[in-house]
């Protein structure tokens, strides 16, 4: 079996995110931790490819890199399942390992917004728009070094 590795001499990652979506925050039907649908839904927010793309590092070596909201979501679905219940094991350290991260994350991305709220918990009162980042393009871009990862490593 042989590789051509310059088939993979095109591997980037370099996702030029140029344009905006609107998000309305608020209560949704989709994305609840235990119903029929739900595990087509989070796996949707991961790549059918895996949340990792690949790069050649100074030397030409390939690397695996995980994406971060791709790592995000995961980690939000491996939390999901732990407590959806569907294990009666204990707590794993993937999902304190996930925790964590997502603690990590979200001081690193500070959100200073503020959000209305109906009562000590901090229920959200109504739900609001918000202008992001257009996360499609980044899709696009997982997607592009996916693909020629596949096919730099495809035998001849």
């Amino acid at each position: 079996m042989r590789l051509d590795h310059r088939r993979g001499s095109n591997l980037v990652f370099d996702p030029r995110i140029t344009s905006s979506v609107a998000l309305s925050v608020g209560r949704t039907q989709h994305y609840n931790i235990d119903e029929p649908d739900t595990d087509m839904e989070w796996s949707k927010l991961i790549h059918s490819g895996g949340h990792f793309v690949h790069l050649k590092n100074g030397t030409g070596e390939v690397r695996k890199h995980a994406v971060t909201m791709l790592h995000q979501f995961k980690c939000l679905d491996v939390i999901r399942q732990q407590y959806s219940g569907r294990s009666d094991a204990p707590i794993s350290p993937l999902t304190l390992q996930c925790i964590n991260y997502l603690r990590q994350s979200i001081l690193c991305n500070l959100d200073i917004g503020l959000e209305s709220a109906t009562n000590t918990w901090g229920t959200v009162a109504k739900s609001a728009e918000y202008v992001c980042m257009d996360w499609s393009e980044l899709y696009k871009a997982v997607e592009y070094n996916q693909q020629v990862f596949r096919e730099a490593h495809t035998p001849l």
